[in-house]
């Protein structure tokens, strides 16, 4: 199975695909920071996007690209925890080898929106449209 790990050069990202490589799988990291024989791109960017995933053709994605206040406000905002991922589930709603996303977030997503705490029901409408047709099989 082709995998593509999002957020790749992150820590949780970079472990998944570490541990994804040694069971075997052929997945790559997609990140603005990619490593050798890894994907690079940027989530706010859909045609880095639409570029890998015709590329590399995966058939599953692990989304866990993301922007965090570890070291501070971003620069960029929280734009790629919304706006990013919106980007990615469009663009593989329209590609023939990608038959699920498997998305991981956190209360930073609705940073910007809503500092206190975000809803657990608060989803992007893209992931909803997108998740649809991929789960019935269309």
């Amino acid at each position: 199975m082709k995998i593509i790990v999002t957020g790749s050069s992150g820590f949780v990202g970079g472990a998944l695909l570490k541990t994804l490589r040694d069971r075997g799988f052929d997945a790559r990291g997609f990140s603005r920071l990619a490593r050798t024989g890894d994907l690079q791109g940027d989530l706010l960017d859909r045609e880095s996007i639409r570029a890998a995933l015709e590329t590399f053709a995966p058939e599953l994605i692990y989304n866990l690209a993301g922007q965090t206040d570890l070291k501070g406000t971003p620069k960029g905002g929280y734009s790629v925890n919304t706006d990013g991922v919106s980007n990615l589930c469009e663009v593989a709603a329209g590609a023939d080898s990608v038959r699920r996303i498997v998305w991981a977030s956190s209360q930073l997503v609705n940073k910007a929106a809503a500092p206190a705490r975000a809803k657990r029901t608060t989803i992007p409408a893209a992931l909803m449209d997108t998740a649809r047709p991929k789960r019935s099989g269309a």
